[in-house]
């Protein structure tokens, strides 16, 4: 059975849609044609097993191209849940790839928390005020989303936990690496 060759785990709001991008334009590499049709962090997916996800998702796929998909939820959540993901991607796909690109951590929140306010019904707030009443309504710092997801040394470690540092792969997301090109150049691409 085939498998898939790597995950783009995250971070949110780090230039994931850009990579993707540059994946979807690679003549050796398959991702699903919408970004975040994940697997290990969809129940729904998960339970019917990484078979019928590969045939529905890559279907057409040829053997020389490499699998892989950019969910960025796989960054995202508190530490039960990150647990648990690492844990369905250790069991399922024990020899995967895994990519995450970082971006300043600041910076990283104040996006995803301005993302946060257009999708959701939120009080027009600035990212403080946000912050001061997220905080209090959760129980402290650590309990606010979008500042939670920009503790990369929590996350991270989870997954180092678990596998190889060699099959981690850290990008940093800086100033000059805004565009496509610029985050694809230092990916290495999976070999199959």
């Amino acid at each position: 059975m085939r498998n898939l060759d790597f995950l783009v785990i995250g971070a949110p709001q780090s230039g994931t849609t850009s990579l993707w991008r540059g994946f979807e334009a690679h003549p050796q590499i398959r991702v699903p044609s919408d970004k975040e049709r994940g697997f290990f962090n969809s129940d729904k997916r998960f339970e019917r097993g990484l078979e019928p996800y590969l045939s529905w998702t890559f279907g057409d796929a040829g053997e020389k191209e490499a699998l892989g998909t950019v969910t960025p939820q796989l960054m995202m959540g508190d530490s039960d849940e990150l647990d648990r993901l690492v844990d369905r991607i250790a069991k399922t796909c024990p020899d995967i790839r895994l990519i995450a690109i970082l971006r300043n951590p600041i910076d990283r929140s104040v996006s995803n928390f301005r993302r946060s306010r257009r999708i959701r019904d939120w009080p027009d707030e600035n990212f403080d005020a946000a912050t001061r009443r997220l905080a209090g309504e959760n129980g402290g710092l650590e309990n606010v989303p979008f500042i939670r997801d920009s503790e990369y040394g929590r996350i991270l470690n989870r997954y180092l936990a678990v596998f190889d540092r060699e099959q981690i792969q850290i990008l940093y997301l800086g100033p000059r690496h805004a565009s496509r090109a610029g985050i694809s150049r230092g990916v290495r691409v999976p070999q199959t």
